[in-house]
């Protein structure tokens, strides 16, 4: 069976589709440049930890939980970027059972990295489609975020 034109246009006009791939664009030119600037040990896959964790660490259920991924595929990444020096794992000082994942130094570097390179991007996508489109679809996200995630600023929802 074929598919027409009209299926074709509906599948490419869906907005996880427009949103996915929106993602992609903005995803490879920060990793871009982030390893263009040093951080080359780093895989993609890397990339899911470091978006979902909080500066002052973060434990590895909750990190699964924000990614939509599985404890055991956060730890894998978590153990991953220990063993480069990203990260460690130390104990909650709010329940002694559990076990945060933060940033050492070197995270932080990368940390920092990441947010200098989401910059950039954002303002070559300025450049790109213009100021008034990116500023458009900004408030667009973020009032979309208001309505279906409340609480999205405060941290995660």
């Amino acid at each position: 069976m074929t598919q027409g034109p009209a299926l074709r246009d509906q599948r490419w006009a869906t907005l996880g589709r427009l949103l996915g791939f929106g993602w992609i664009v903005v995803h490879r030119r920060v990793v871009a440049k982030v390893r263009a600037r040093g951080f080359d040990d780093l895989a993609d896959a890397h990339f899911a930890l470091t978006r979902c964790m909080d500066y002052g660490g973060t434990r590895v259920s909750e990190l699964a939980r924000r990614a939509g991924a599985s404890k055991q595929a956060m730890s894998s990444l978590a153990s991953s970027m220990e063993s480069m020096g990203y990260v460690q794992r130390c104990p909650d000082p709010t329940d002694g059972r559990a076990v945060l994942v933060r940033y050492t130094r070197r995270g932080m570097s990368l940390a920092r990295t990441l947010v200098e390179a989401a910059r950039e991007t954002e303002e070559e996508l300025r450049a790109l489609a213009g100021d008034e489109t990116v500023g458009e679809l900004k408030r667009a996200l973020g009032a979309f975020l208001d309505a279906a995630m409340p609480g999205h600023e405060a941290g995660w929802a």
